[in-house]
This record gives C-alpha cells, structure tokens and sequence, in this order.
C-alpha cells in the first residue's frame, strides 16, 4: 500500500494533527476574539515560522463554530498584482459570499473607502447566519506599506480605523513579517492598544513530535540519535524540520523492504542535510531577502568563524578585518534584532546561530567577502578605519 510523505515543507499545516506546537496560541486568539471590544491581534514572527499555518487552521476553527464569520487575506497577492482597494475589498466579497452561499454584489458597488463593504454588505451577510461578526485575518499586512502603493495603504488604513471606530461587527488578526517596534509610526499608531503574540521557535518536545510523525504511519523508525540530530541542526524552526526530515523519508523509503518500516540512523540524517541545502536556496534566501545590510554582514560574519559562537568584541574585529565599519548604532542594533527574530541566540556570553542548518547555508552561499562587495556603501576611507580601529 502507498504511503505518503508525510512531512510538509512549503505549504501551510492547517490539520489539527499537523499543526504541532501552535494549538496553544491558536486557543489564545480564539479567547482575544471573544471580547467584542478587542477590534485586533497582531501576530509577528520570522519568514516560514508557521504564521500561515496559524491563521489558516484559525479561520477552519472559527468556521466550525459558527459564531464568526472568518476570511483569510493574503495581502501579497493584492499588492504584487497592484490592485485598488475597491478591487480588494471585491476579491475579500467573493470569499465570503463563497463561504456563506450568499449572492455576490456587482462590483462597481464597492467604492474605495469601503462604505458600501462596511454599511450595506457585511451587515445583511452577517445578519442572514447571526453570526457575531467578521474576522478579516490579514497575512503578511505590513506588506501593505513596504511593496504597495502609498495611496492603497492609506484607503486601507483609514477604512480599518473608521470600522474600528463605528461598529464592533469587525475584528481582525494582523499577521506581520517584521518586529511591532520596527513599524512605521502610523501602523503603531493603528496597532498600539492591540494585544500582540510572538510567533517563535518550537521546544525540542514539539520539535520530535514533528521529526517522529513517520513512526505514527508506520513508514520510518528513528532512532534515538537520528532525531536529536535533526533537533540539533533546525533547533525547533518547524519549516526547516519538516524539509529536512522529508529528505530523511525519501532516502530511507528508497531502500525500504516490504511490510518493514526502514531504520533511521545518524548516517541518513547527515546525507538527507546535504540535499536539504541543495534544494532549498530559494527558501534561505527568500528568509536572508528580509534581513537589512548590516544583518547581512553580521550574519556572514559570524558564520565565517569556525568556533560556534563570537563575543561582540570578535565580532567587532572580523569587521574590521575585513575593512568594514558600520555605524555604532548599526553594530548595537543589527545583533539585537538578529537575536529578536531567533536568527542568532545567545551562547556563552557571545552570540550563535539560533539554527545550525541557517548557519550552513550562510557559510556556504553568502561568504562575507561576498556581502561586503554587495554593501559597498557601509566602507568608510582608509583614515576614518584607521581611527576605528584606535577606538
């Protein structure tokens, strides 16, 4: 009999048996959303920590309940595509009139300030299934701002606040790709009284959970160390512990013998890291797209050692190694906010990759002479170094 792969690298984990180590958060959102005077949460975490995830099993939830009326909003879709509010606002209408088996409007009844949505379409929608309210769940909303056009992000803005202010019928979770304090001042000032939650990395219980998903279909038997391998490389990131136990599952299903789930010993782990780092660049590098230039120096700096961890001090003198200065305040930031996001963690009173699996792929594809020649603008004239390195 066929027996899938059963781990999921890539695309979001929405059943209640996949969705390990985020079932807790969820409950604390559902218990938020009930509280009609909360009108948000906001959710922050790192690119591929499972934010999707969250929000898609969120909205299946709130669907089974019917109390709420829940829609998903990718907003990379709308703001790679460039459409107007109006045309957004249409594209959210089509969902739920899908959802609900309710008539769609024409669409040149949607205007861009999201009176004729707010006022004529929701209520009557929410009124047919005595539904409590709507609960837009934005994914990756602070896009919005940084790939949309300004005169979108403000309609949107204004339309959020306006809804805020004249009903309690709206409530929304606001998913977004970077730290709360790293916002423009006019979202914080939009999110400021929201609650928020962290989306971060996985304990090493939740971790094997996920590595001994196989033992439960009978199609792999990991061994003791096999699984504590691939804790040590991925450190409970739940996307890089599903790719690479997924390259584990096929290398071991390749020699499999029938009615046998096959071993998984140190040496297949090893071998399915190799293939792990081969056929995920695009994923590394979309998470390395999000970091600023002088993350990027950090992090290459740090992985081009070969001891584990680097003390800012050793830090500072790669820098300047290499003739490259930052700004002090780029130097006290830059760690700070690698340290925030779980890319580096701190280890003997210095600093380390948060994942090991990250620190490979850095060491390998993005070297610091190579990301030194990409920030040019960070070199300062051989004087000013000099005076650098007398400081």
């Amino acid at each position: 009999m066929f027996t899938p792969n059963p781990y999921i690298a890539g695309n979001p984990v929405v059943s209640d048996e996949k969705l390990i180590g985020r079932k807790r958060l969820v409950r604390d959102i559902e218990r938020v959303l009930e509280h009609p005077s909360t009108h948000a949460i906001v959710l922050y975490g790192q690119r591929r920590i499972g934010k999707t995830s969250v929000l898609l099993h969120l909205e299946h939830n709130l669907l089974r309940r019917h109390e709420y009326l829940p829609v998903y909003v990718d907003v990379q879709e709308y703001v790679y595509a460039n459409i107007s509010v109006e045309s957004m606002l249409y594209g959210i209408a089509q969902k739920i009139a899908l959802q609900t088996h309710s008539r769609l409007p024409q669409k040149r009844r949607f205007d861009p300030q999201g009176h004729f949505f707010r006022d004529i379409f929701v209520p009557v929608i929410l009124s047919f299934g005595k539904r409590r309210g709507l609960v837009v769940l934005f994914d990756e909303f602070d896009m919005l701002k940084s790939h949309g056009s300004s005169s979108t992000y403000y309609l949107v803005l204004r339309s959020i606040r306006d809804w805020f202010n004249k009903t309690n019928a709206l409530q929304c979770v606001f998913v977004l790709g970077r730290h709360p304090a790293d916002l423009s001042p006019d979202l914080l000032a939009l999110f400021k009284s929201f609650p928020a939650r962290r989306i971060s990395l996985l304990t090493q219980e939740e971790s094997l959970t996920i590595v001994r998903q196989s033992e439960l279909d009978g199609s792999l038997a990991w061994t003791e160390d096999a699984s504590k391998l691939v804790w040590y490389w991925t450190r409970g990131h739940p996307f890089f512990t599903q790719l690479l136990c997924c390259e584990v599952w096929d290398i071991c299903q390749s020699r499999a013998e029938p009615l046998r789930p096959p071993p998984v010993g140190v040496d297949d782990v090893k071998e399915a890291l190799k293939l792990a780092l081969e056929r995920s660049d695009n994923q590394f590098q979309w998470l390395w797209n999000s970091f600023s230039s002088a993350e990027r120096l950090v992090t290459a700096a740090i992985a081009s050692v070969s001891d584990e961890y680097v003390t800012r001090e050793m830090l500072r003198d790669i820098l300047t190694e290499h003739k490259i200065v930052l700004m002090m305040r780029e130097i006290e930031l830059a760690p700070e906010n690698l340290l925030r996001w779980d890319i580096l963690c701190q280890a003997n009173e210095g600093l380390c990759f948060a994942i090991p699996l990250f620190r490979l792929w850095v060491k390998s594809e993005k070297t610091l002479t190579r990301v030194k020649n990409e920030s040019d603008r960070f070199e300062l004239p051989s004087e000013q170094l000099c005076h650098f390195q007398e400081q």
